[in-house]
């Protein structure tokens, strides 16, 4: 993985570990590969979580650095995983949200009561922030 800037050639990107807990820079890699995140982790024992990007490198760096830790999508690559899998899902009921029809039946393959249940969930709470914690993970 080249770690090169496609807009410059000045050499490779260099990567910041920041704690998630305080938001301080911990320390800065010279490149995004496997290799110096692994010897990073490697002086660095005890590290438990791992909040990376999904690039192949850092999952390596974090496999053979430290094996025993979770590693876990950061915020841009959640909200970049729920924006893609909303647009599916409204580019697959395009025809029937463009359509609807007043019975509870579905004429476009949806699950009966999706559109009441839809509504239901839009209308309890402005949208807003969540509370801090209150996210869900896992299969």
């Amino acid at each position: 993985m080249s770690g090169a800037c496609s807009s410059c050639s000045s050499g490779p990107t260099p990567v910041l570990l920041t704690c998630v807990e305080d938001h301080h820079v911990v320390d800065v890699l010279p490149t995004r590969e496997a290799g110096p995140l692994a010897a990073w982790l490697i002086r660095h024992p005890g590290v438990e979580i791992i909040c990376r990007d999904r690039a192949g490198a850092y999952a390596e760096g974090a496999r053979r650095g430290a094996s025993d830790a979770l590693q876990v999508a950061d915020r841009f690559d959640l909200w970049q995983g729920l924006g893609r899998a909303v647009e599916t899902c409204v580019a697959a009921h395009r025809e029937c949200l463009r359509n609807p029809s007043p019975s509870a039946g579905s004429s476009c393959g949806h699950p009966t009561g999706w559109r009441s249940a839809a509504g239901r969930l839009g209308a309890r709470r402005p949208a807003g922030r969540a509370k801090e914690g209150s996210a869900r993970t896992g299969p």
